[in-house]
């Protein structure tokens, strides 16, 4: 099925096809709700949204059709995380107290996607009320990580010398019925975009992210955007505190909760972040911005930049593969022209005004854990355990992204976060992009 395959590309290639008329909107819209039934007993989605998919992945092939091309999104499968309302679509936050409500108004994220030409497949899983961090405190029921999950994939790589390597890499199921949890709240979202289910999801970021879409839309207060992506391979982007309007997103810590973005590639957050930012006279701590037009270098450099590592991620517990990884990231930047420096950086201004320009840390402790182990811990005990790395982002306001740098040997994603100075997210996600270009993460490609 010629859809499928498109359903692993970037936002740019899948454009640049769709104004080719390689595939339409409406070829790749029914892939996307293909994969959905697909990937269904992983439990991504609490609603589907078919009908109104169709709808606006019509409306979308008819401007393609009439050579309309100037919108950010037309034509991409987006998933947003059900604690954003959307008029007319349920909108649960993963508890019973509202499984019965609809909205009569849409967040406004959510009506900035829609006005730049994305379809809406769905509302995305998340622990209840967003207070959690492996999406296994639904009401709905938990989210499963695709890695290991008994879901048939193998893995997109450039270069040949990871072949025998990644053909060392178990994807078999897990015995016992066991899975791997997501991370959380936003699990559900990470993991509709590591299926393909959509090109990116948006969630309100408090503590993690997850994958299903290409794209998602989820939140983050602590880190739930950044500890579902690192879970789910995925990249999960928690914006400067500002850039994104609140309105419409029903919040966990008002003054702590930002919209969340998460997508396969830099390149997409980075799309979508130009699509959703922007000052609404609906959210008073909203602020102008200029991201519009954000583009990201097509070779990003890491001339001149200083890098900071902070000691204090170095925490007891955490895994050696995660450290290994920091470390060799940190190197391969120094090698290619950023001053590295170790750091203590309780104090981010401090950190910034002796001119370090962006911190490289870990994200979580360890990666993905089973839900044998995960339920075995309270849920508080858990959610600071794994909040200790992208806690302090939320609390300064700050940009941080997550990207997956490798995989390790039970094949489950290891992922790094850089961290930005406020409002400089475009400098934060270009090293980003760098980081990406440089460590060639392999990514998952679902097998139909």
């Amino acid at each position: 099925d010629m859809g499928m395959n498109y359903l692993s590309l970037s936002i740019r290639d899948v454009s640049s096809l769709l104004k080719q008329k390689t595939i339409s909107s409406l070829e790749l819209c029914n892939a996307a709700l293909k994969r959905q039934n697909a990937v269904a007993k992983l439990h991504p989605f609490i609603t589907h949204t078919p009908d109104l998919a169709r709808e606006s992945a019509l409306h979308s092939q008819k401007r393609y059709d009439r050579g309309e091309q100037n919108l950010p999104l037309d034509g991409i499968p987006v998933a947003v995380k059900d604690n954003f309302c959307t008029s007319g679509i349920p909108t649960t936050c993963g508890s019973v107290m509202l499984q019965n409500y609809i909205p009569t108004y849409s967040a406004t994220v959510v009506r900035r996607l829609q006005k730049a030409g994305a379809v809406i497949v769905g509302k995305t899983n998340l622990d209840e009320f967003g207070m959690g961090s492996g999406t296994t405190d639904s009401t709905f029921g938990p989210s499963k990580n695709i890695y290991r999950s008994g879901v048939e994939y193998n893995f997109l790589h450039p270069s040949r010398e990871y072949d025998n390597i990644l053909s060392r890499i178990p994807s078999t199921a897990l015995e016992n019925g066991d899975w791997y949890v997501t991370g959380g709240s936003s699990g559900g979202s990470a993991l509709a975009v590591a299926s393909g289910t959509t090109f990116f999801h948006q969630k309100n970021h408090y503590t993690g992210a997850h994958i299903y879409l290409a794209r998602a839309l989820g939140s983050d207060t602590g880190g739930s955007v950044r500890n579902p992506s690192s879970y789910c391979g995925v990249v999960g982007l928690k914006p400067s505190y500002g850039l994104v309007s609140r309105f419409g997103l029903i919040s966990l810590v008002n003054s702590l909760d930002v919209p969340g973005l998460f997508g396969r590639y830099v390149d997409d957050v980075a799309t979508m972040l130009s699509v959703v930012s922007g000052l609404d006279p609906q959210d008073s701590t909203s602020v102008s911005s200029d991201l519009q037009n954000l583009k990201l270098p097509e070779n990003p450099s890491l001339d001149g930049l200083i890098i900071g590592i902070p000691r204090e991620y170095h925490w007891p517990g955490m895994s050696k593969e995660i450290v290994d990884e920091w470390t060799k990231v940190a190197d391969l930047m120094e090698d290619s022209g950023a001053q590295v420096r170790r750091l203590i950086s309780e104090d981010f201004s401090k950190v910034w005004a002796s001119g370090v320009n962006l911190l490289l840390t870990p994200v979580t402790l360890s990666t993905a854990i089973r839900y044998s182990e995960f339920q075995n811990l309270d849920n508080r005990t858990q959610t600071a355990t794994q909040d200790i790395c992208t806690q302090a982002a939320n609390m300064a306001g700050v940009p941080a992204v997550s990207i997956p740098v490798s995989l390790n040997t039970e094949g489950l994603p290891v992922s790094l976060q850089l961290i930005g100075q406020w409002g400089k997210d475009p400098a934060m996600l270009s090293a980003a992009k760098w980081v990406e270009q440089n460590v060639k993460f392999p990514r998952i490609n679902i097998l139909e």
